[in-house]
């Protein structure tokens, strides 16, 4: 680890080196400030007498002495005078003249105890030199080095490549350290190879490249495999290491791109070469889905244990910091002009990427890489918003040109049950998709499809027993949205064919949002299709695989999705079904009873209208009659609340009549000031806070005083301890969210 270089660390990178190299240097622990603008703190410690000690780390590398000298007199002396630290240490990445140091000395005291407080570029360097394990720990500080990038100008092989030496030199700039690199390394310590598989855009390869680079700088030689594994064997040379290199090795699209002749059978054979063999190492990229393809198309390779090779990513796994390092490195590497990179720093700017819940790498550098020069940072940050806020743009081609059909009906099922369902049911609903669309419906082809789109576009698990499948992440439900709604026959063919009444709220409550626009005017050209559907389907039994709803809670559905659409054979349904009194007692819950009574209300269907008035009569009635007590005189008022149309407000007049009752008599029964029996400290909390806002509680209610008092007592004797729910999840949180800043806070630094 000899090969290491500084001047081509960001800023970040060059903090964070500092950080663990005085750590172990000084044998203390030190925090990791974030301090805003800048107020002269990089890193601190604090003794056990209260003594602070400061760390400012200047990465000055390109910028020379004079303007640290500069810096340092003009900037920062103002702001190390008003900390007042009881010792001060500075670590700059610029070289050092003993003459140099000691005039910086001179400047800064008496903050600093002597001279050799001041670290410059080469004593950094000798500090690392006696600390190869902290220089592993650090990617970018050997991977980047000239050494290593000249070691890969140097191969004859990459020559043939093209651009790769190129590639990778902007790979190991740009890229932000995972748990996948340790988990793809241990892989291929183990057995030799590394499939790294995951969704598009994830970083699969950057990842096999930054491996690839690691092996070269301990001395392999990389070969790039571009068109087909023969290149592997024709490259094979037993007394030297070697590390292939196989991006997309199935194809970036489909399976024919690359699986021709007998390249499966020798895709395997290569993998157990590289297995026997010590200094060989074989690094291949997939996307999930393709992989799945091949294994079922292939019988060779799914006789080989394929999964004892792969390494999945999943961008759920990147946190808070590891987003924020994509974005740093990027915009740091950028073209952009420095003030534009500085404008990065800003809270308001960087914040809605990293926390944005369809956070994609690819698409964050595609945006960063197309911005022109002078472009204002606020745009080019809404351009990476936009691209992360489509995600046309990740998936689109996969479902347009990847997958066949078997596999986009399953996403489309999938769709149909609102993201998630159980795989028994979802197999039963896509059987009658494709039933409709006239195509074969067998389970081993249902299977077969799902295998496929697991950990790319679907993910499953079995937490009771049963198996439920989800879609992988929000970006895929988001994409589904938009593209069943684009295309003009599908929700047609979805809605004829669906299995559970489930189905249809559930396109409804899609179609019904903001995002599903395009999916309701569809749907608007259906009612016959639509009417037909909800006719076969609302007295069916509900999709065992999910939650059962209430009759009511259907009906409440079924009268929106009617009167939306204008389905007048529905609200003749509805009708039938409520006109009849008996209704009522089939619902168990007060709160359905009501939520179905406001549906009603809101119905315009002529047919559910006529039956208006007597639905909301009979609810108002049946939830009055419960209230017995304050508490149910309450819970009655909120729901009663909820119920549109004049008949609630005569209803809630009455109830509000019962809890002025109710108060009179809780209230009576503390005159003399004695306590009564059973006490509910709750209710009477309320009660008093009722009395005192709607009447004169002294004057309307005898014994109110009383009872306030004793309340008062009773607060004054109970006590009440004080639980900090969560502490530790929320300090993690806080400490992800103060680092993350204090990166993004670094690219301040490119406007000097």
């Amino acid at each position: 680890m000899d090969s290491f270089e500084l001047g081509r660390l960001t800023d970040f990178d060059f903090e964070a080196v500092c950080h663990d190299l005085f750590e172990e240097i000084l044998n203390v622990r030190l925090e990791l400030f974030s301090p805003g603008a800048d107020d002269g703190v990089d890193l601190r410690h604090y003794t056990a007498v209260g003594g602070k000690l400061v760390i400012q780390c200047k990465h000055w590398i390109r910028s020379g002495r004079s303007a640290l000298k500069r810096h340092m007199r003009d900037v920062e002396l103002v702001k190390i005078d008003s900390l007042a630290p009881d010792r001060y240490i500075l670590v700059t990445s610029a070289e050092l003249t003993k003459k140099f140091k000691d005039d910086l000395f001179q400047l800064l005291k008496p903050h600093v105890a002597e001279p050799g407080d001041i670290y410059g570029l080469h004593d950094i360097e000798a500090e690392l030199r006696k600390r190869p394990e902290l220089v592993r720990k650090h990617l970018r500080l050997w991977l980047s080095s000239t050494a290593v990038l000249q070691a890969l100008l140097n191969k004859s092989v990459l020559v043939r490549s093209g651009f790769l030496r190129e590639e990778l030199e902007e790979s190991l700039r740009v890229y932000a350290p995972s748990k996948g690199f340790h988990t793809a390394q241990e892989l291929l310590e183990s057995y030799g190879v590394c499939i790294i598989a995951g969704p598009p855009g994830v970083g699969k390869t950057i990842l096999a490249k930054v491996l690839s680079a690691a092996y070269v700088a301990n001395g392999y030689e990389i070969v790039e495999v571009s068109s087909d594994v023969e290149e592997l064997f024709q490259s094979w040379d037993e007394d030297v290491p070697q590390v292939f290199y196989y991006d997309d090795f199935l194809g970036q699209t489909t399976l024919e791109d690359k699986l021709h002749k007998n390249e499966a059978s020798r895709l395997v054979a290569a993998m157990r070469k590289v297995s026997r063999s010590p200094n060989k190492r074989f690094i291949l990229t997939t996307r999930e889905y393709i992989l799945v393809q091949a294994r079922q198309r292939y019988e060779v390779l799914s006789r080989h244990d394929l999964e004892l090779h792969k390494c999945v990513l999943d961008l759920a796994e990147y946190s808070k910091l590891i987003r924020a390092e994509i974005l740093y490195n990027h915009i740091y590497h950028s073209v952009l002009d420095p003030a534009e990179k500085a404008n990065f720093a800003r809270p308001a700017v960087y914040r809605p990427i990293v926390n944005h819940r369809l956070f994609n790498p690819r698409l964050v550098a595609h945006s960063i890489q197309i911005a022109k020069v002078g472009e204002a940072s606020e745009g080019i940050a809404q351009a990476v918003l936009g691209n992360l806020n489509d995600p046309q743009r990740i998936w689109g081609h996969m479902v347009e040109y990847d997958l066949d059909d078997s596999a986009l009906h399953v996403l489309e099922m999938l769709f149909s049950f609102g993201g998630s369902t159980a795989l028994a049911d979802l197999e039963i609903a896509w059987s009658a998709y494709r039933c409709e669309l006239g195509q074969v419906d067998d389970a081993r082809r249902f299977r077969r499809a799902v295998d496929i789109l697991e950990n790319t576009m679907i993910r499953t698990s079995a937490p009771f027993g049963e198996i439920q499948v989800f879609f992988h992440n929000p970006s895929v439900r988001d994409f589904m949205v938009g593209y069943i709604g684009r295309q003009a026959k599908v929700i047609e063919h979805i809605i004829a064919s669906v299995e559970y009444y489930e189905q249809i709220v559930n396109i409804w409550t899609v179609a019904n949002g903001r995002a599903g626009s395009q999916l309701f005017d569809r749907i608007a050209r259906l009612p016959s299709v639509l009417e037909q559907a909800i006719l076969r389907t609302f007295e069916s039994e509900p999709s065992p695989g999910r939650p059962h709803a209430s009759w009511s809670t259907r009906a409440g559905a079924t009268l929106a999705i009617a009167s939306a659409f204008n389905l007048e054979r529905i609200g003749e349904l509805m009708q039938s079904h409520l006109r009849d009194e008996e209704w009522i007692w089939n619902v168990d819950d007060h709160e359905e009873i009501a939520s179905l009574a406001n549906a009603v209300h809101k119905c315009t269907l002529s047919s559910v209208i006529e039956i208006r008035d007597s639905v909301i009569e009979q609810a108002c009635q049946h939830i009055c009659n419960s209230v017995h007590d304050w508490a149910t005189a309450r819970r009655a008022m909120g729901i009663l609340a909820q119920i549109g149309g004049g008949a609630s407000e005569v209803y809630i007049s009455q109830v509000e009549s019962e809890r002025r009752e109710y108060m009179e008599a809780e209230f009576a029964s503390w005159v003399g000031g004695d306590e009564p029996g059973y006490v509910d400290w709750s209710n009477l909390d309320e009660m008093i806070d009722e009395a005192d806002f709607h009447f004169n509680p002294e004057g309307d209610f005898p014994g109110f005083t009383e009872a306030r008092e004793a309340l008062a007592v009773h607060r004054e004797n109970t006590t009440v301890p004080e639980v900090d729910i969560n502490v530790q999840e929320r300090e993690d949180v806080s400490r992800d969210d103060r680092v993350v800043d204090h990166l993004m806070g670094l690219l301040r630094q490119q406007s000097r």
